[in-house]
C-alpha cells in the first residue's frame, strides 16, 4: 500500500511546468520597469522608436530575427533584444495556449517541449498559425516601410500611398482631412467603422482549462460540472482553430 501523500495542486503544477503563472499570469513589475528604463535609454534611435510604437500598440511587432526587418531596427543591444523577445512573446499568449491544449489531448508536445522553451522562430511559426481571432484583423493602426519599394496591398486596409502632412498646421484640422480621407476609403472598400471596442480582448486567456486537464489527467480529484463544461468548450476552441487554420492554408 503506497505511503505516499497525495498530491497537491501546487507540486502538480511544478510537476507538470505550469510556466504561464509566472509568464503570462502575472504581470512582471520588473519587466515593466526594464521596458521603461530600456526605452528611455534608446530614446531617438531607430530600435527606440520602434519599440515604443509597438508597446503602445501602434505598429505589429515583427521579432528582429526576421532577417526583413533588420533595416528597421539595426542591430539591437543584448538588453534590447532580450526586451523585444518579452514583448514579442506577449503577443503570442493565443498561439501559446492553443499549443499547450492541443498537447494536452494528444499526450505529447508538437515540438516535444513546453512553449516557453521553445525557440522565437517556432514562437513565431505558431503564431501565425493561431493568431488571436479577436484581435489579428485590427492589430496595429499602421504599416510602415523602410525599404524605397511600396507596400502590397491588403484587404481591409488603404492602398499605400506616398503623402506628406502640413506640419505647421493645428492638429484638429490635420486629424479632420485624415478622418476625411479614411472615411472615404471605408466607403470605396465597403468596410464599416468597427465598434470602439472591436478587436480589444477583454478577457484573458483561460490558462484554468490546461490546468484542468492536468488535474484530471492526474487524478488529482474529480473535476465538478462547470470545470468540465470549461475542458468541453476549450476542445471545441481549438477544433475551432485548427479548422480556420485549415481554412486558411486553402485560399492562399
Amino acid at each position: 500500500m503506497s505511503t505516499e501523500p497525495p498530491l497537491t495542486e501546487e507540486a502538480l503544477a511544478k510537476k507538470c511546468n505550469w510556466w504561464w503563472r509566472e509568464s503570462f499570469a502575472k504581470p512582471s513589475q520588473k519587466k515593466t520597469t526594464d521596458m521603461v528604463s530600456l526605452l528611455q535609454s534608446l530614446k531617438g534611435s531607430a530600435i527606440g522608436k520602434y519599440l515604443a510604437a509597438v508597446t503602445q500598440g501602434a505598429v505589429d511587432l515583427v521579432h528582429p530575427s526576421d532577417t526583413a526587418r533588420t533595416a528597421d531596427i539595426g542591430n539591437p543591444s543584448q538588453q534590447a533584444q532580450g526586451t523585444i523577445s518579452a514583448v514579442f512573446e506577449a503577443q503570442c499568449v493565443c498561439s501559446a495556449w492553443h499549443y499547450e491544449v492541443a498537447a494536452r489531448l494528444k499526450g505529447k508536445y508538437e515540438f516535444g517541449e513546453p512553449w516557453i522553451k521553445l525557440s522565437l522562430k517556432r514562437k513565431a511559426r505558431l503564431a501565425k498559425r493561431w493568431p488571436d481571432p479577436v484581435v489579428a484583423s485590427s492589430r496595429g493602426c499602421v504599416r510602415i516601410s523602410i525599404e524605397e519599394d511600396f507596400l502590397p496591398q491588403q484587404p481591409g486596409w488603404t492602398p499605400p500611398l506616398n503623402m506628406s502632412w502640413n506640419l505647421r498646421l493645428n492638429n484638429k484640422p490635420l486629424a479632420r482631412g485624415f478622418l476625411k480621407m479614411i472615411n472615404q476609403m471605408r466607403i470605396d472598400q465597403g468596410v464599416p467603422n468597427p465598434h470602439p471596442n472591436a478587436g480589444i480582448r477583454r478577457r484573458a486567456w483561460g490558462w484554468r482549462d490546461v490546468e484542468l486537464m492536468d488535474i484530471q489527467k492526474h487524478g488529482l480529484r474529480p473535476l465538478d460540472e462547470s470545470e468540465t463544461s470549461r475542458l468541453s468548450k476549450a476542445k471545441r476552441k481549438l477544433s475551432k482553430a485548427k479548422a480556420a487554420n485549415r481554412d486558411r492554408k486553402t485560399n492562399t
